[in-house]
């Protein structure tokens, strides 16, 4: 029997090799939680699709629950794909100073 999780990291390992923008994607990952760790206020979505407007917009309790999310995701030990420490190995980030200005609202992460 083939565990579908280990073939599943394989396959998402191998395609982080090439220049197909995984990189930007979890660098995305990383900036959408900083950004639900902070967030007090919700946010508001519009787009239109198929000649519909549709508007979306967070409430309350989405935005205690992501930030909720965002805390436990970033305190965690876990070194699976799509953690915290494996996004910040990935992108050559030292998680403990990524932790630290997380917290202290300073954003400018550099490699």
């Amino acid at each position: 029997m083939e565990c579908r999780r280990c073939v599943k990291d394989f396959e998402l390992m191998e395609a982080m090799e090439g220049e197909d923008g995984s990189f930007e994607l979890w660098e995305a990952v990383l900036l959408q939680a900083i950004e639900d760790f902070h967030c007090k206020q919700g946010r508001g979505f519009e787009t239109i699709r198929d000649g519909i407007n549709l508007r979306w917009r967070t409430n309350n309790t989405e935005i205690h629950r992501n930030r909720r999310y965002a805390a436990a995701w970033f305190g965690s030990s876990r070194e699976d794909v799509g953690s915290f420490l494996w996004i910040c190995e990935l992108l050559g980030l030292n998680a403990d100073l990524v932790r630290t200005k997380v917290k202290d609202k300073n954003f400018r992460l550099t490699r």
